[in-house]
């Protein structure tokens, strides 16, 4: 089992990322290495780490390989290692699926949400969750993620198989796909007990999470692994509506109006102003007068030098 020391958990803190070496299953690590780089687009150069990070400018998305993530080995090396066990946070483990088109999040029971997906690996059915108990303990938490049609009705809301929907959505594309139906998510989810949910989804654009799901469970740091997924789980499907609060960086929106899109250019900076910590806004002042300083003595040496008759001496 792996442990992670003191100090490793001070540099994670610190640093965003830790580097443990030797935990996973060799054999099945040079497996995955080989199936990545035989389905990988021509973008990444397996010899050429400068093209591994970031997301293609074309398509403003990193590359995923989701066709080996339901594949028995795949679970084997990740999921049911016991190196990644009680020691370590993994909070829900879970899969994107597609209903009709639409994206949906599939959290927990991981052996009941395999039996559900179809011979490729990808596409759910919803109404097989009736047969596999959709409100039961046992029964996977489903989302429907970042809603694509304009009229929310391809999930079936009503049937009790879906337990929450995602109100906020980080992608370049999915900020404004959610946030223009943000008024009718509400109004679903308070109608059908649905939890409202945030999905971060940058696909490697930014280097900060856009939003955040904030769940209230008391005790859970004395909880371990299975222990934690089964309360996250319990909240979500039995809390409903209630059960989480979506916290979003401040945007402007001006909706459908031209008079508040105008109005923007005033609100973004002053709400970017306003927001700013003490000091950041002492920062600001700093390169303010900097900047004006510089420019001031650029324009003092510009300044052409006027010469002055000298007066005969009398």
């Amino acid at each position: 089992m792996i442990r992670v020391s003191r100090d490793e958990i001070a540099f994670f803190k610190r640093e965003g990322y830790l580097v443990k070496r030797g935990v996973l299953a060799p054999t099945l690590m040079a497996r995955a290495r080989e199936q990545v780089w035989a389905a990988a687009p021509p973008e990444l150069e397996r010899h050429n780490p400068d093209t591994w990070v970031g997301a293609f400018a074309a398509q403003y998305y990193t590359w995923k390989y989701r066709e080996v993530g339901a594949q028995p080995w795949m679970i084997e090396l990740l999921a049911s290692d016991p190196s990644i066990g009680k020691d370590t946070v993994i909070l829900l483990g879970g899969i994107e699926v597609s209903w009709h088109g639409e994206h949906v999040g599939v959290l927990g029971a991981e052996q009941t949400s395999r039996r559900l997906l179809s011979a490729n690996l990808h596409d759910f059915d919803l109404r097989d969750l009736a047969n596999a108990g959709s409100r039961s303990a046992r029964a996977p938490i489903v989302v429907w993620n970042h809603p694509r049609d304009p009229l929310l009705k391809k999930l079936p809301l009503a049937s009790g198989n879906v337990d929450a929907i995602e109100i906020s959505n980080g992608a370049l594309h999915g900020m404004d796909l959610v946030r223009g139906k943000r008024a009718r998510i509400v109004e679903l989810a308070r109608e059908h007990d649905l939890a409202l949910l945030s999905g971060t989804d940058s696909h490697g654009w930014g280097y900060s999470a856009p939003n955040w799901t904030l769940l209230r469970l008391k005790g859970w740091r004395q909880l371990d692994r299975d222990e934690l997924a089964e309360q996250i789980a319990r909240a979500l499907r039995d809390g409903g509506f209630g059960a989480t609060q979506v916290v979003e960086r401040a945007t402007a929106d001006p909706g459908t109006s031209a008079a508040a899109l105008d109005l923007s250019l005033l609100v973004v900076p002053w709400r970017m102003l306003t927001e700013l910590s003490a000091g950041e806004r002492w920062m600001w002042l700093v390169w303010t007068w900097a900047i004006a300083g510089i420019q001031f003595q650029l324009r003092r040496q510009r300044a052409p030098i006027r010469e002055v008759a000298a007066l005969p001496a009398r």
